[in-house]
């Protein structure tokens, strides 16, 4: 089992990272939470942003697991926006060590990066 959010560094705004745990027993105990990889936090403030276009969003990440038999069965999984470009982009980066390492990150939409297009709410 395998969980992930956002870590915020000193407040509530922007978030600063992704966390992560696993558990092997269901969720009776976890591993020790780590900070996986840092992020440009996208969630916006409670007031205007001319950034966002006065519009709020979350910046919590999706977890999945591939549960296949094909080649990646396994394999974790964790989508985020992240603004370290200017932009808002969607990421995806994965795990084949039950989260011990991690993938680079790869932008998931094709645009051009710094277009003053934003990508919200990750999925997967």
């Amino acid at each position: 089992m395998y969980a992930c959010w956002a870590v915020y560094a000193g407040g509530f705004l922007p978030e600063a990272g992704i966390g992560f745990a696993s558990s092997v027993d269901g969720g009776v105990s976890w591993a020790a939470a780590s900070q996986v990889f840092p992020v440009v936090g996208i969630r916006a403030s409670n007031g205007p942003d001319a950034q966002f276009n006065n519009t709020r969003v979350n910046g919590f990440p999706s977890i999945t697991c591939d549960i296949s038999t094909g080649p990646n069965s396994g394999r974790v999984y964790i989508t985020y926006s992240d603004r370290s470009t200017g932009d808002s982009d969607v990421y995806c980066r994965y795990s084949d060590d039950g989260g011990t390492s991690w993938s680079a990150a790869v932008r998931v939409h094709p645009d051009p990066v710094s277009n003053g297009k934003q990508q919200w709410f990750p999925w997967i």
